[in-house]
């Protein structure tokens, strides 16, 4: 006999921003997440803002419900990840591009930071090329 040992993992529940990014023949090539902390306008449209940048259709916006990655994982080229929590919505990270920077609140308080987002969502983009 033994003790069985049960583990119960809950799916984490938390408002984020998530934006899927669309090629051109309107198939999924990317997703990008984002912590949302402060819940302001400006928050949500540098998250948008961002998106954008990508040169890709964007769409999606902000989140309350468990994002069910594993659906669409093999289509992604690349998940972009701003921010710490975010990144908890993936479970495996197996076979995925994932490119992490700044959390939007972040980039509000310090604009320098901005530089290094934008280095890291051109890689982003490197890796979401048609």
């Amino acid at each position: 006999m033994g003790i069985d040992v049960w583990r119960l993992r809950t799916l984490v529940s938390f408002k984020y921003y998530r934006y899927d990014l669309l090629d051109s023949q309107n198939r999924q090539a990317g997703v990008l997440l984002a912590d949302a902390v402060l819940l302001n306008e400006a928050e949500a449209q540098l998250v948008k803002k961002i998106a954008q940048a990508t040169k890709k259709q964007v769409k999606g916006g902000l989140q309350t419900a468990p994002w069910e990655w594993w659906e669409s994982s093999k289509l992604l080229e690349c998940i972009i990840l701003l921010g710490s929590r975010v990144p908890y919505l993936i479970h495996s990270t197996q076979q995925l591009q994932i490119i992490r920077s700044h959390a939007p609140v972040d980039l509000l308080r310090n604009t320098a930071l901005k530089v290094q987002t934008w280095n890291d969502l051109k890689t982003a983009i490197k890796l979401m090329r048609e």
